[in-house]
């Protein structure tokens, strides 16, 4: 029984953060903008910020917070999208192992390797009116000096 315990004991030792070690503490995402390409995207969480132009994939920083992607192009509206993580399968299943469970979910929360994000994101920009688009084009209107008022006679 000795030599069963031991066996355990090594393999939760060596299994610590098995989500880190299977799905590692970064993950490529796709943004699409619709129905118009080539938007400039920012994806960030509380680990950084990743730009990216649409249709492009970048690669993240895993976390627990909430992942925002925000793209903007002139002529339309931004577009944001926010997404939460959700457990990933090697989380889940290390956290089932008896004895080790807790070190791995210590060792995979704390890098944000227990979550995933979804790997593709399709966010809309809406084009602005046509009266707003021409104004934020045109320059700003130059106003006349004021006259003096002190002259003399």
């Amino acid at each position: 029984m000795t030599l069963v315990r031991a066996a355990a004991l090594l393999a939760a030792l060596l299994c610590a953060g098995c989500a880190t070690v299977l799905d590692g503490s970064t993950q490529p995402i796709t943004v699409a903008t619709t129905p118009v390409a080539g938007a400039d995207c920012v994806a960030s969480n509380d680990v950084g910020k990743w730009p990216v132009v649409s249709p492009g994939t970048v690669v993240i920083h895993k976390s627990q917070s909430v992942l925002m992607i925000l793209c903007s192009k002139p002529g339309y509206a931004d577009g944001k999208f926010y997404a939460a993580g959700r457990m990933s399968s090697a989380s889940l299943i290390s956290g089932m192992v008896p004895y080790v469970g807790l070190i791995n979910s210590a060792v995979d929360a704390s890098s944000g390797a227990a979550l995933t994000y979804p790997d593709y994101y399709s966010i809309e920009m809406k084009p602005l009116p046509a009266d707003a688009t021409a104004a934020a084009a045109a320059p700003p209107p130059q106003t006349a000096a004021p006259a003096d008022s002190t002259t003399s006679h």
